[in-house]
């Protein structure tokens, strides 16, 4: 899964702030990240309003809109940074087939 700090349309690639998640088996203490910035960090639980995006990453813009006029619809706000989870290997299907969800956490407005 990977949660993007700062907005990828925005921010030149040099400057983006990112994190890669993966889970971790078990219930190991969170610890910071090391030099290479390698951490384990605990997640709170949240609500999220999600999508699925079917599709090449380049076309993921108009679906991130769309999830977040919705999430707007319902009388909430987007709560921290977007998250995309990545549904299979993109080196399997063709790039139009490609499935990623996409996260925004939330909370009532």
């Amino acid at each position: 899964m990977g949660v993007y700090i700062t907005d990828p349309q925005s921010v030149p690639e040099s400057e983006a702030l990112w994190e890669v998640w993966a889970l971790v088996a078990g219930d190991p203490a969170g610890e910071g990240p090391d030099e290479k910035g390698l951490g384990i960090k605990k997640l709170p639980a949240m609500t999220v309003a999600s999508v699925i995006h079917r599709g090449p990453y380049e076309s993921v813009a108009t679906t991130y809109n769309a999830l977040a006029q919705w999430v707007a619809e319902q009388g909430c706000v987007i709560a921290g940074p977007p998250r995309e989870a990545y549904l299979d290997d993109p080196a399997t299907p063709a790039p139009d087939d490609y499935l990623t969800e996409i996260q925004f956490p939330v909370q009532r407005a």
